[in-house]
């Protein structure tokens, strides 16, 4: 496995050099797999956006690429390990957070069904990780 870091200008020059170093990852095989981390879904977007156009001029798509967050690689990467737990998701964390205000709301009881007492933990849970 090799891993390949370039610090390049924000921006048309850093998605071009992005372009450049996945041709050079493909050169041999255009199917071998490659991951591109990116700090956040909005700039994956852009990302697999970008690449659909195609690594050279005239000859648009691409396959075999992942394009994905570090912690969502992370909960790949350790499903396997972790099975039959789940990864905490904000689907999870809700969940496990509606389970507790439902068996012990404590000073919650008033507002224990307001969607906002489970969005507003959940939200901070996620910052926090």
């Amino acid at each position: 496995m090799t891993v390949e870091s370039l610090a390049t200008r924000y921006g048309r020059s850093a998605l071009d050099a992005l372009r450049r170093l996945v041709a050079a990852g493909k050169a041999d095989d255009p199917l071998a797999s490659l991951t591109v981390l990116v700090p956040n879904n909005i700039a994956g977007l852009f990302v697999r956006r970008h690449l659909a156009h195609g690594l050279a001029d005239g000859h648009p798509g691409i396959a075999g690429v992942v394009i994905s967050t570090l912690p969502r690689l992370a909960e790949q990467l350790a499903a396997a390990s972790l099975h039959p737990r789940t990864p905490a998701t904000a689907t999870v964390v809700a969940a496990a957070r509606r389970s507790v205000l439902d068996g012990s709301p404590g000073v919650f009881a008033a507002v224990a069904d307001h969607p906002a007492t489970i969005r507003a933990p959940t939200a901070a849970h996620r910052e926090a990780a």
